[in-house]
């Protein structure tokens, strides 16, 4: 019957101390990117009120990867909406509206305000042509 000398493992025996470290490194670097995803996916707020002055009603949303925050603008249907899109993340968007014919791009670090002509009530889907199947999407709704 082989024993272990009292203190050492299998696993000590074959890992040095530097890849034991490696690997913890790694593995905190790995869980706090995993953290920093979710949190930028989740984002700090839901929805945008749209605030009218002049008859145009103003809101914005800031891209990042891979979500907009907010996902959600609520506007008065019939004004104009003048939407800024500030792209905070690494890569770059879209802002796209298939409903009213709106594509724009919006290169990381950029920003770029888009007028929309939100005639009737509704909701209206917005996304981003590169990441939608990363959840990149939200919505405007639009009240009359």
């Amino acid at each position: 019957m082989v024993t272990e000398p009292k203190g050492e493992t299998e696993f000590r025996r074959r890992t040095s101390r530097r890849s034991r470290i490696i690997a913890l490194l790694v593995s905190v670097i790995l869980l706090g990117a995993i953290g920093l995803s979710v949190v930028d996916m989740v984002g700090q707020s839901d929805r945008e009120e749209a605030t009218v002055r002049g008859g145009t009603a103003y809101a914005a949303t800031t891209a990042r990867d891979f979500g907009y925050v907010p996902a959600q603008v609520r506007t008065p249907a019939g004004d104009p909406l003048r939407l800024t899109i500030r792209n905070q993340g690494a890569h770059t968007h879209t802002f796209t509206i298939d409903s009213l014919g709106v594509d724009v791009l919006i290169p990381a670090g950029t920003t770029r305000v888009v007028t929309l002509r939100v005639q009737r009530p509704g909701t209206y889907f917005f996304y981003c042509r590169f990441h939608q199947a990363f959840g990149m999407r939200g919505h405007i709704v639009a009240s009359g």
